[in-house]
């Protein structure tokens, strides 16, 4: 439990913050330009962990290969640094969900129906996690399926 709802929003916000200089961003954006923006995000009561993104046509399989490059790299590469940035990108996050009535609601759905920690709780309990954690989350994930949606480039909307 204590893995699945504290280091996994670690592991999330290394290698996939709104920072630009997450892994994924870095990987696909920064270094090689295909794509625009890339997110990540896992499903609470399930472990599913969903990369999209919108890539260049064409570069597909760069685009995959570079995903499993960073994955792989979360295994035993996660940095001091990243650490502290993904640190505050969650706690920052979580601190905001005051504000939105839908974050608020997946908080309590989450407690009553997954066991999950309360506001209070969860900010201290993410003070806990070590860079150890995240590398022994990241050997335990496995890739499961890759799908790719595509359309034409000169493709045009219908109205």
């Amino acid at each position: 439990m204590f893995e699945r709802e504290f280091v996994m929003p670690y592991f999330l916000n290394v290698l996939n913050t709104s920072d630009l200089n997450s892994k994924l961003y870095d990987a696909l954006r920064n270094k090689n330009g295909l794509c625009y923006s890339v997110q990540s995000s896992c499903f609470d009561r399930s472990n599913i962990i969903l990369v999209r993104s919108t890539i260049k046509v064409g570069y597909e399989k760069k685009a995959i290969r570079l995903i499993k490059k960073c994955f792989n790299d979360m295994k035993n590469n996660v940095t001091d640094e990243e650490f502290v940035r993904a640190y505050y990108a969650f706690t920052s996050s979580l601190k905001g969900m005051v504000d939105s009535i839908g974050a608020i609601n997946r908080l309590y759905m989450n407690m009553y129906y997954a066991n999950f920690s309360s506001y209070e709780e969860k900010l201290e309990k993410y003070k806990t996690v070590k860079v150890s954690d995240i590398n022994n989350l990241a050997n335990k994930i496995r890739l499961n399926t890759i799908y790719v949606l595509k359309g034409d480039i000169n493709e045009r909307n219908q109205d």
